[in-house]
């Protein structure tokens, strides 16, 4: 005869072991970037456009520095792009088009980031950044609501958006 409580012991070893895996995936995936985010975190910092070559600046500078940084995807961009913005005092469409070609080499600002009072300024500007992102994106959402109200449109703010159809 099997004890009725054994099951529901395994039940819970197993439910035990699936939290412990949930727990490691969710956090390697919160230590771990793509392609596509970084791309979008430069174009957070409005680069856009086409690099001498006529392809997406954002991809190709992200490109760039894939191909030279030694820690790929795990580092993320933002805080070489941002030492790299204050090391040469550009704005970021002219850093991203250095860094495509090739003139800037985001690596090298990569072993600044080593010292602890470079990398805490390297923070700070790339958070300052990162807030004038946010500030112009809610400002666009705002002129956007405003025009709409403006020109009676009936879209958003929990209004149903017309149907359109195409063929």
């Amino acid at each position: 005869m099997t004890d009725p409580a054994l099951p529901q012991r395994s039940i819970d070893q197993l439910r035990d072991r699936a939290e412990s895996l949930a727990a490691a995936w969710g956090a390697r995936a919160r230590a771990s970037t793509t392609v596509g985010q970084e791309r979008a975190i430069l174009r957070l910092l409005v680069v856009t456009g086409l690099d001498r070559s006529g392809h997406p600046l954002a991809g190709a500078a992200v490109d760039r520095w894939l191909s030279t940084s030694r820690d790929g995807l795990g580092g993320g961009i933002a805080l070489p792009f941002a030492m790299a913005l204050m090391e040469y005092d550009l704005e970021p469409q002219g850093l991203a088009l250095d860094v495509a070609s090739g003139a800037v080499d985001l690596a090298l600002e990569s072993q600044l980031l080593r010292d602890p009072a470079r990398r805490a300024s390297a923070e700070s500007e790339a958070t300052r950044l990162m807030v004038a992102a946010t500030d112009r994106i809610d400002a666009n959402r705002t002129a956007r609501m405003e025009l709409q109200d403006l020109l009676g449109e009936q879209v958003g703010r929990g209004r149903a958006r017309p149907f359109t159809s195409g063929t």
